[in-house]
């Protein structure tokens, strides 16, 4: 007899078999064999949907979480003690490169350019001194040694002008201003800390009147649009990955959005109690949507498949050693049915045989499903 006539009598019997009374809402009763026939009021506790050929990526699947990438994230220090006396970047801002974040006066710009005129002037004495003794030397009227002494201290003086120029050029006073001459240049003790690049103010310890001290963090500005996706992979998995290869990362904010990224670092030191790897992945900060310190699942594509047979894995039931889904004959008749299982893909695993395109099978309920089948077999 053929299985769908065989079905049909299943039915049949079953539907001669069912007492009159209504049953409960969620009432299963049970068909020979592996079928199983649901109550019309039970429909609601059963989810199914057709079997498909899709084409699979195999993905190794990473928790992690979301940092600022290191090139793109900067702690803003003063090069020098002084008095905050006005503040311009505000929390959360965005600030374009050499822009200023707020403006320090300081004793040591004074204190230092005093240093540089008195300096200037004794290398400038010096030079004078050094030009006459060389003339008085080529006219012979003074000894070789007096020319040494005068050029080594022509030397030592351009020497001392030179370090204290650059002390200056380090507290941001600008080049073109030293390049005066000394009547003409308006040297004064403020200071503007600027940001080294575009990006926003991420962090702030600072206000107005407060005194700072060398290397105190005052501004964290981080650029947003590339973050670094971070995470943790087994050793035994570093086989499949390397740099540059692409990779997906979600996150519970925006769940059904995939960003795009790329791995751009693998450790090269293996933590001796989880047996992991750090992985770095530069992520397109889309919107910026994306948050540091978020937590991530990355996706690593390792390798491609053409179109195979898959379905849910919660559609399938495994008992021993044996993999099982329930096949949907009718509205309310369902056949338990073996099936060979191949790759998994995420939410979805391969099935190798037992199922085709097109078939429909039970993806919400089958535990219940298969309740009712293990009582109709005891």
């Amino acid at each position: 007899m053929r299985p769908v006539a065989w079905c049909l009598l299943l039915l049949l019997v079953a539907c001669r078999a069912e007492p009159p009374d209504e049953k409960k809402h969620n009432e299963i009763t049970q068909v020979q064999g592996a079928m199983v026939r649901v109550n019309p009021k039970a429909e609601l506790e059963i989810g199914s949907q057709s079997v498909q050929s899709r084409q699979l990526s195999t993905e190794l699947a990473v928790q992690g979480r979301l940092e600022y990438s290191p090139d793109r994230y900067v702690k803003i220090s003063s090069p020098l003690n002084g008095v905050v006396r006005s503040v311009h970047g505000k929390l959360g801002n965005g600030v374009a490169r050499d822009e200023s974040l707020l403006t320090i006066e300081s004793p040591e710009i004074i204190t230092t350019y005093a240093q540089l005129t008195e300096s200037e002037a004794d290398r400038n004495l010096a030079i004078r001194s050094r030009d006459m003794v060389r003339d008085l030397y080529q006219a012979k009227a003074l000894p070789k040694k007096d020319l040494d002494h005068a050029e080594a201290e022509a030397k030592r003086t351009e020497a001392d002008y030179q370090r204290i120029r650059e002390r200056l050029l380090v507290l941001k006073v600008a080049e073109s201003e030293l390049n005066r001459p000394a009547a003409d240049r308006k040297i004064t003790g403020r200071f503007e800390l600027k940001a080294p690049f575009d990006g926003v103010i991420v962090e702030k310890n600072v206000s107005v009147g407060q005194l700072i001290d060398l290397a105190e963090s005052l501004y964290t500005v981080a650029n947003t649009d590339l973050l670094q996706a971070v995470g943790d992979i087994y050793e035994r998995d570093l086989r499949m990955v390397r740099v540059g290869m692409p990779v997906t990362v979600t996150v519970d904010f925006v769940p059904n959005q995939r960003f795009s990224g790329v791995i751009r670092y693998i450790g090269d030191v293996v933590d001796p109690t989880s047996r992991t790897v750090k992985i770095r992945c530069d992520v397109t900060n889309r919107n910026h949507q994306l948050k540091a310190d978020m937590f991530a699942r990355i996706s690593v594509e390792i390798g491609s498949h053409g179109h195979v047979v898959a379905v849910p894995l919660k559609a399938v039931i495994r008992l021993a050693e044996k993999s099982y889904v329930f096949v949907q004959h009718s509205r309310e008749v369902f056949e338990r049915r073996e099936v060979q299982l191949g790759s998994t893909f995420g939410e979805l695993v391969e099935v190798l045989e037992g199922l085709e395109s097109g078939d429909q099978i039970a993806v919400e309920g089958s535990l219940l499903l298969e309740g009712a089948l293990e009582k109709q077999l005891t």
